[in-house]
């Protein structure tokens, strides 16, 4: 045997020695097996944990019911339809021709408006539906169902469009004037105001009797404001008798020229008198007098007039400016008859004894007395 043989038996020798010491390694270390002698079997002790609480509570079981369908088949007639609005059967009617019936009767009686209104249009979201009766629904009359849908309109909802004209109205202003041609306390009615007027149109929709809309559709202008004037008298007078210039000078008027309208004296003047006003002058006159136009103009009242007795107003034709004749008898003119100057109005009419009343002559310019003897030529 040579040397590398040699080696190589005692390299394999190594290696077999090596082997059989490890798996006699093994061996020891399992928990089977140590050395040929019995393991014991080891069981592991669970950890303990506490036992629950054992709550005791009483608990009140009530059943349920089982839901019970009321169904109606063996009451309804074979003509018998349900009204269905929205997938929901609100009531069963004999037959078609009632169920159309107390339809069109609600409609119309939720058409109705109030007076100040007027309908539009009236229409629905869901429209009724008519099929054969299934039984589920309660058959009604006539007037069982259609007071069942006008005390619920939620059930078949009716939407209508009014409209509506509403008057609105500004407040009036009030001016109030100063006028020393008055008697002091006096008021005198210069400009009658007016307000300032609107129509106002509005639609307004109303879904099962609410309102739930409402929109303005127009609006008209029917009148433009005016304030109220109103002139105060602060006329006073010193002495206890009125003289022939007394009272405000009144607006200048250079075409006017007046003439006596009447032949007599001067026996009252305009202004306070016995502590009493005088709008006009007085005269004392001869029975049956002629009583004549102070100027030409147009006869714009023509008639009684209280303590006047009869009485004419005339018109002239500058500054609105009217001559006012009382007292009067046996007058030869018309209303609305234009007059020249001079022409016979009339005569003096007499008291119940017998004699000549005094003839009152009185000159209103825009409405305001003035003292004519500013103006008679």
């Amino acid at each position: 045997m040579d040397t590398k043989e040699l080696t190589r038996n005692f390299i394999i020798c190594i290696c077999v020695g090596l082997i059989v010491m490890v798996s006699l390694f093994l061996l020891l270390r399992s928990d089977s097996i140590k050395l040929g002698v019995e393991q014991p079997i080891v069981t592991p002790t669970p950890t303990p944990t506490p036992e629950p609480e054992v709550v005791t509570e009483l608990v009140e079981f009530i059943p349920t019911t089982t839901p019970y369908v009321i169904n109606y088949s063996n009451e309804l007639p074979t003509t018998a339809v349900d009204v269905v609005v929205n997938g929901r059967t609100l009531f069963a009617l004999e037959d078609e021709q009632t169920a159309v019936q107390v339809l069109s009767d609600y409609m119309l009686a939720s058409s109705k408006v109030e007076d100040d209104q007027r309908l539009i249009r009236c229409y629905v979201e869901q429209y009724p539906v008519l099929v054969k009766a299934s039984g589920s629904a309660e058959l009604m009359n006539y007037g069982s169902a259609l007071a069942k849908l006008t005390s619920n309109p939620a059930l078949f909802p009716i939407n209508k469009v009014v409209t509506t004209c509403e008057l609105t109205f500004s407040q009036i202003v009030v001016e109030s004037q100063q006028n020393a041609q008055l008697q002091s306390g006096a008021r005198f009615l210069v400009t009658e105001g007016a307000s300032q007027r609107w129509a106002i149109y509005t639609e307004t929709v109303y879904k099962s009797e609410l309102e739930c809309q409402v929109t303005e559709t127009n609006r008209f202008k029917l009148g433009d404001a005016r304030s109220c004037i109103i002139q105060i008298g602060t006329y006073t007078q010193g002495g206890d008798n009125a003289t022939s210039s007394e009272g405000q000078q009144g607006p200048a008027l250079p075409i006017l020229s007046l003439t006596a309208p009447i032949k007599g004296k001067v026996c009252t003047y305009f202004g306070i008198t016995n502590g009493v006003m005088s709008n006009g002058i007085d005269y004392t006159a001869s029975n049956d007098a002629r009583v004549v136009a102070p100027e030409g103009g147009v006869v714009i009242f023509c008639g009684q007039r209280g303590d006047y007795g009869f009485v004419v107003d005339i018109l002239h034709d500058e500054g609105g400016a009217v001559s006012r004749l009382t007292h009067l008898t046996d007058v030869t003119v018309e209303l609305y008859q234009r007059v020249a100057r001079g022409q016979s109005i009339g005569t003096l009419a007499r008291t119940e004894s017998g004699e000549s009343c005094n003839f009152h002559y009185e000159l209103i310019i825009n409405g305001i007395p003035y003292n004519p003897l500013q103006y008679l030529g």
